[in-house]
């Protein structure tokens, strides 16, 4: 007799679980539904079920992350080139002569983030002004530097 009641309690503790899986598996599917809607495809007689709403989603993931490796690949590219590209500009204005009223004269540093590029110099003095360039090279001139040069120049050394 004990047997049988073991029994009965079993099968109704089995039925109680599986009541309670049910209405757990139905939320869910009540939940996704919201957000997966059974629609009609172009055929019109074959509806979409949710696994195949995943799957489309799967490949369009899929499909993301392949460009986002050919866009990362592209970004890396571009930063390797940008290092080529004038990043550093400094100017710098002053009166080298004591007989000129006002900071007339300039000079003025372009460069990329190698240091590379030309320093612009220009003297203005009462008889005319005179420009120079001077090249530059990973942050050195191979060219002698005025005392105005040398101090933009060490703004990037």
């Amino acid at each position: 007799m004990t047997e049988i009641i073991i029994v009965f309690v079993l099968i109704g503790a089995a039925l109680v679980w599986l009541t309670i899986l049910t209405y757990l598996l139905l939320q869910d599917r009540k939940f996704l539904s919201r957000f997966f809607p059974n629609v009609q495809n172009e055929v019109g007689d074959e509806t979409v079920t949710l696994r195949s709403q995943f799957a489309e989603i799967l490949v369009k993931l899929d499909h993301f992350a392949e460009r986002e490796r050919v866009t990362a690949k592209h970004l890396q590219e571009l930063r390797k080139e940008g290092l080529n590209f004038i990043q550093i500009v400094e100017m710098m204005r002053y009166n080298p002569y004591g007989d000129v009223g006002g900071d007339q004269s300039f000079s003025l540093l372009l460069a990329d983030a190698k240091k590379n590029g030309i320093l612009l110099t220009s003297l203005h003095t009462r008889s005319g002004t005179r420009s120079y360039i001077k090249p530059i090279n990973e942050g050195k001139s191979e060219i002698e530097l005025s005392e105005e040069e040398k101090k933009l120049l060490s703004k990037i050394n």
